[in-house]
């Protein structure tokens, strides 16, 4: 059953959110954890904090439970305690606070982004005791409230010194107190709630449950009245007309009070109903109309929610089937967030009166008055106390598989087909055919839905409302749809919407033909499986063929369907191409060499021509596959292309698509009946333009939320694991999309993927990464380092130019002009760039020399060699260099440590040369040869 049911909600994630008045929803982490407190955010979104594992843990869901996204944070600490509280700044920003378990006591608050990504990360670290945060509380001016404890031992004996800090929105440390009433404690709750002058905080009681209070603080934290002997303060919260609800637990029982300033409205305790025993209150939240939900646990691990009147007496009491850690009002609903017994987080969503398929058995019990008799304390209890040092750190997201339990099927849905309407007649019938994968939008924003690989789509509706379904503007050679969008009121007496379809006419006859090649993996000596897909857009009947050729390395094994004709190491098939084409594969399986060839590179191509037997011609289009033979590989991986230039995979800004392969193998113990690939698209990608390319198997459903996470579906998949088929363990989907418009020089675009088979935790892939190059930065320069030398900017290639026209030759980053004339280079940098530099204007002075430096050479003309003297002592480190009239260097010559240098004939063409002396690293002399 928990299988089938993660398999409905995952059908769901990927096609919209399920519409129940009522749900329960649960969600398996990767590691241990537990859901601690939850905010409702502005756009109608319920961001929960908690752990899993050592990590801090973030999730965010929409109102029907659908999972959003998820981050984790890890500050390299040890222990179990992850995030306790978290609340919004008025941006919307994020705030939550924690702590790490003994001994490594430390507490951190972190700020994100309403999108989940980090902002900062802050740790605190108070010596020599630890101390905890509890809870945050944001104000109406931005500022930081947070509350907690610090432990202080003394032999055996255990202390909590309660705190109160307040920090600005950048974890600045504003001003804080502590307050000193030396309770010995044993666990217990801390909780503050703003006001409009200051806050208020709960304080633990001792073991025996007795001392515990209230303290009341000004704005600026400092204590004005504290109660006392109350008991061990659990949960508190602040009505809308300024009372407060405290719950307070004592040995035997659980008390729930209602304050206003100093003044006991009513305090209530509930009664264990017939059977029940041990009736303790955990958790209270106030509703809009004043009355008090109130969440708890009996003996015997019983959980129960009651909703106590504005006036303290019972409304109703259910039993629920999780444990609460916070309760939402939504006006119209109830959402209880917590984690399941068997430690998963958990989301319910109940009727107001607490009914609903979820809600369990209706107690009946009743609330009885407790006397009050209470200490009023006026003095300041302690100085303050404040502690902060910190660092930052970065978010990852984390993968969480989704489970479904006890929820109703979808009431409320949207349906329809978008197809090629070729005979123009407005309605999609038996002359027509789907446009698969089609990508759909719905507003209110739901994201992305696609079209099935037969064109039609399914849209869940999270609640009734008023929705505009469009599809995405296809290619040019098809005219938007027909409607171009249907608004679809859907309600509680008309629920259900099919038939909603969308009609794309041709806007010329056209046939489009796109392939990909695709390979799954495997070690040396193994036979792996290749796909050659072929997508099909035609508006015309034609024909065509296509071939398939293994490079060197591979053998081909076998090919399915078998081809039509073999011609040397050439597959081929003849396809007739219908208007009801859309799709056409064949499975390839090649033997890898062995062992002996590791490292050798491997290579297919997959090759298209018009028309039958049209081999004869140069193909119309080929795609082509290449690895290296490692003999070794990871079962699940992700690549991209272009992969890019070094390890930072840089590619253009005019880079137009990057194409995704995430490949993946059932290496479990059984078949896989569902494989669910997640993957969390950067920002720096155009969402909506994502396109399927190919796929191993039946995609089921694909969806992008708004969030820009991809889920892409394979239902029935009945994948088998490698140990009992290994060759047909493997799938893949391939997709493309656009990067952003105008990213700036290097921007980094990274990406992984998430793989799910059935409900086993995430199989994380390795992470992609390219980065923008923008050519428009990199500029070319000349310099002249020694006179009469130029020199280009660093590059991989050069090419020089005189007066506009180039200079055969001239290819190094160095030149030495032998005439006057404007010099530029042609700069290749080793990003691929190709940039010319402005022009440089040399000029020569004089090839002579001057009366103090003399150079001279002879036989002049010559034939076979000439002798070159200087009036000054050659040694190795200075040369003579012989130029042709473009500047081109000829021949290179080092001195002996004598005046004179031999220059032999030795392949120097007739002509005129120039005989350059350089001399101690500057220009020495020069002087005309002439060749005969």
């Amino acid at each position: 059953m928990r299988l089938l049911s993660f398999l409905l909600l995952q059908m769901a994630l990927a096609s919209g959110a399920i519409a129940q008045t009522s749900f329960y929803r649960t969600y398996h982490l990767p590691q241990a954890g537990y859901i601690t407190s939850a905010v409702l955010t502005p756009d109608s979104h319920v961001v929960m904090c908690g752990s899993t594992g050592n990590l801090g843990l973030l999730m965010c869901t929409d109102l029907a439970g659908n999972l959003l996204w998820t981050r984790t944070t890890d500050a390299g600490m040890v222990g179990t305690r992850g995030f306790m509280d978290v609340d919004l700044l008025p941006n919307g920003d994020i705030i939550a606070v924690g702590g790490s378990a003994q001994p490594y006591s430390v507490w951190y608050m972190a700020r994100f982004t309403p999108n989940g990504e980090g902002i900062w990360y802050k740790l605190g670290q108070a010596d020599p005791y630890p101390d905890h945060l509890l809870n945050v509380d944001v104000d109406t001016s931005g500022q930081i409230l947070v509350s907690g404890y610090r432990e202080i031992s003394f032999q055996l004996a255990q202390y909590a010194r309660p705190f109160v800090h307040r920090y600005d929105a950048n974890a600045t440390l504003l001003d804080g107190t502590g307050f000193g009433m030396n309770e010995e404690f044993l666990g217990g709750g801390y909780a503050i709630g703003t006001s409009d002058n200051g806050a208020l905080a709960g304080v633990p009681g001792t073991l025996d449950g007795d001392e515990g209070g209230l303290v009341r603080l000004d704005d600026q934290l400092n204590v004005v009245w504290a109660l006392e002997n109350l008991g061990s303060v659990r949960d508190m919260v602040q009505r809308t007309d300024g009372s407060v609800i405290v719950n307070f637990r004592n040995v035997t029982n659980s008390s729930i009070v209602a304050f206003d300033d100093t003044t006991v409205l009513w305090s209530k305790e509930i009664l264990p109903p017939p059977g029940w025993s041990g009736m303790y209150a955990f958790v209270v939240a106030s509703r809009a109309d004043g009355s008090v939900l109130v969440w708890g646990l009996a003996n015997g691990g019983n959980n129960w929610l009651a909703s106590l009147a504005p006036d303290g007496s019972l409304q109703w009491m259910r039993q629920v089937p999780h444990q609460v850690q916070k309760m939402i009002d939504l006006g119209d609903a109830l959402l209880l967030v917590g984690t399941e017994l068997g430690g998963d987080p958990s989301v319910m969503r109940l009727e107001t009166d607490g009914s609903g398929s979820c809600a369990g058995t209706e107690l009946f019990t009743t609330v009885v008055d407790v006397p009050t008799s209470y200490t009023t304390v006026s003095q300041p209890l302690s100085p303050p106390e404040m502690f902060l040092s910190g660092n930052a750190t970065t978010t990852d997201v984390a993968y969480i598989a989704v489970d479904a339990a006890c929820t109703e099927p979808a009431a409320y849905s949207a349906s329809g087909t978008l197809y090629r309407d070729h005979n123009l007649n407005g309605v999609f019938d038996a002359g027509d055919v789907g446009a698969p994968f089609a990508p759909v939008t719905v507003d209110p924003d739901q994201g992305w839905l696609f079209a099935n690989g037969d064109g039609s789509y399914f849209f869940n509706a999270g609640l009734p409302d008023t929705y505009t379904i469009a599809p995405e503007d296809p290619d040019p050679w098809w005219l938007p749809a027909v409607p171009s969008q249907h608004i679809v009121d859907i309600t509680v007496n008309d629920p259900v919407h099919t038939g909603l379809d969308f009609g794309f006419t041709p806007a010329i006859d056209t046939t489009l033909l796109s392939m990909v090649l695709t390979s799954s993996n495997g070690n040396c000596g193994d036979t792996i499986q290749q796909w050659a897909q072929l997508q099909i857009m035609t508006t015309t009947d034609t024909m065509a063929t296509v071939g398939y050729v293994a490079g060197d390395g591979l053998t081909i094994v076998s090919a399915i369907p078998p081809p039509d004709l073999i011609v040397g190491d050439t597959l081929l098939w003849d396809l007739s191409l219908t208007l009801l084409s859309t799709w056409w594969e064949a499975s390839i399986r090649v033997q890898l060499p062995g062992p002996d060839s590791l490292g050798m590179s491997l290579g297919a191509e997959m090759l298209l021509w018009p028309g039958i037997n049209g081999t004869l011609d140069p193909p119309l289009a080929t795609e082509g596959w290449s690895d290296v033979l490692t003999c070794s590989y990871d079962p699940n991986d992700k690549q991209v292309a272009p992969v890019g230039m070094g390890i930072e995979g840089w590619i253009p800004t005019e880079t137009e698509w990057l194409d995704y392969t995430i490949r993946f193998q059932n290496t479990g113990n059984d078949t896989a009946t569902l494989v669910v690939i997640e993957d969390q698209l950067p920002a720096t990608v155009q969402w909506g333009t994502l396109a399927i390319q190919g796929a191993s198997h039946t995609l089921t459903s694909i969806s992008i939320n708004p969030f820009g996470k991809a889920t892409f579906a394979f239902d029935d998949i009945h994948l088998p694991d490698s140990g009992a088929n290994e060759l047909a363990s493997h799938g893949f989907v391939r997709f493309r999309i656009r990067p952003q418009a105008g990213l700036t020089d290097g921007t980094i675009i990274s990406n992984n993927a998430g793989i799910f088979f059935d409900a086993t935790p995430a199989v994380v892939t390795n992470s992609v990464v390219n980065t923008i190059f923008d050519c428009s930065v990199y500029a070319a320069s000349i310099d002249e380092p020694i006179t009469g030398v130029l020199e280009a900017s660093a590059g991989v290639a050069y090419q020089w130019s005189l007066n506009g026209q180039e200079i055969p030759g001239g290819t190094a980053q160095q030149l030495e002009p032998m005439i006057s004339g404007s010099y530029t280079v042609q700069v290749t940098s080793d990003l691929g760039c190709i940039v010319t530099s402005g022009p440089y204007p040399f000029v020569i002075t004089s090839v002579l020399g001057s009366a103090v430096n003399e150079v001279a050479v002879a036989p002049n003309p010559f034939s076979l060699r000439a002798r070159v003297r200087a009036s000054e002592v050659l040694g190795p480190h200075d040369h003579i260099e012989v130029l042709d009239v473009d500047g081109r260097i000829h021949r290179t010559l080092r001195g002996i440590g004598t005046r004179e240098v031999i220059i032999e004939r030795d392949g120097l063409g007739a002509g005129l040369y120039l005989v350059r002396v350089i001399h101690d690293g500057a220009h020495f002399g020069a002087v005309r040869l002439l060749a005969e």
